[in-house]
């Protein structure tokens, strides 16, 4: 039994030790590409942010002519005085009264009773 429970530790310690090591620092060309990947994913980005942007204004544009509204364009981006006052301001909850509502003894009306 203590055999096996050192073979057990041994394995286990060489497997860790293995998943611990180090990599070798990448060399320049690695370097150069993951940068010039990262680069190419930052231009893809902005280019689907302004061709969001641009759909959106669309919408907005055709949602104005529609309903005959007048809307600014990149209506996301506005000033915050475009925001209406309710939503800055917090939720109030309910203020509930001492008396139940008539959901709540319903059951108890004389008809049900009767039966």
């Amino acid at each position: 039994m203590k055999l096996r429970h050192c073979i057990a530790m041994a394995v286990f310690t060489t497997a860790t030790s293995v998943a611990v090591a180090k990599l070798p620092p990448q060399t320049e060309e690695q370097q150069a590409a993951v940068a010039a990947r990262k680069a190419a994913e930052q231009r893809e980005a902005e280019e689907q942010k302004r061709a969001l942007e641009r759909v959106t204004d669309d919408i907005a544009r055709r949602y104005a002519q529609l309903s005959g509204r007048k809307t600014t364009p990149n209506a996301a981006s506005a000033h915050d005085s475009s925001i209406p006052r309710a939503a800055t301001q917090p939720m109030q909850r309910p203020q509930g009264g001492n008396e139940k509502s008539a959901e709540a003894h319903s059951a108890d009306t004389p008809a049900s009773k009767k039966k």
